[in-house]
């Protein structure tokens, strides 16, 4: 144990230029995953010390490390400390973070939230109360493929993503776009290309990915789904970079 915890230190003292000054106990040090080119050694060789993972609550573009506190408190006593902080998003349209925003803050989240600096001058399009569920989609989904050059994405609930690719399946205006979704409707156990232009997805499916335009379907049912479904259609409402329909 003395052994391993020498190496944390050391560990830390090789890298004090990534990490945060962090002073709660237990709390992660996060980073975005293009940072971590700045270790230069796994960091699986520090367990039981370090535990890195992609928690519910963080974006995708997120990895979160935590360390032993008092291993990092020695091994930076006495050392400047270096803060990092992710202030700028240049992932979504202003309009677009504006409205994920407001929802984490509405919900509750406490997100240290970065500021989006491009505009596109599109807001969000929310749809409520619609009398038919699938022809709302259907309408956002086809108008989406026709404005942007790249992927679209229709987030659903998991309870729904049989139905939904059955309903992507039968559109004839898109269904060329989404083979995966066709193969969904024969085939419940078919694998996603991970080419298709048009695809279906949970929650959980898209932390990592990002999408020109994005159908959310039945939020409240995507943040229902479980105690970290809050974060989880947090992180949904940002991987569009472009546009973004709601249908509630």
């Amino acid at each position: 144990m003395v052994v391993v915890q020498e190496r944390v230190k050391a560990f830390v003292q090789r890298h004090e230029h990534v990490f945060p000054d962090v002073d709660v106990l237990g709390a992660p040090y996060v980073f975005q995953r293009d940072r971590l080119g700045l270790f230069d050694e796994p960091l699986d060789i520090l367990r039981p010390f370090v535990q890195v993972f992609h928690g519910e609550d963080r974006a995708p573009q997120e990895i979160a490390v935590v360390i032993e506190r008092d291993a990092r408190a020695a091994a930076l006593e006495g050392k400047a400390i270096h803060a990092f902080r992710l202030a700028t998003n240049y992932r979504n349209s202003s309009e677009i973070y504006a409205y994920a925003a407001a929802y984490a803050e509405r919900v509750g989240l406490h997100a240290d939230l970065p500021t989006a600096v491009r505009s596109t001058g599109v807001d969000p399009v929310v749809l409520t109360d619609v009398p038919d569920l699938e022809a709302a989609v259907r309408a956002e989904v086809v108008r989406l493929a026709g404005e942007v050059s790249g992927t679209v994405g229709i987030v659903v609930p998991v309870a729904r993503r049989g139905e939904v690719n059955g309903w992507l399946a039968s559109w004839p205006e898109v269904a060329g776009q989404a083979p995966a979704a066709v193969a969904a409707a024969r085939d419940a156990d078919a694998v996603p290309s991970g080419e298709d232009r048009i695809v279906v997805l949970t929650g959980l499916d898209t932390k990592g990915l990002e999408f020109d335009a994005i159908v959310v379907v039945r939020p409240q049912e995507i943040e229902d789904e479980s105690s970290t479904g809050r974060a989880t259609l947090y992180v949904v409402l940002t991987r569009a970079t472009q546009l973004l329909t709601v249908v509630s």
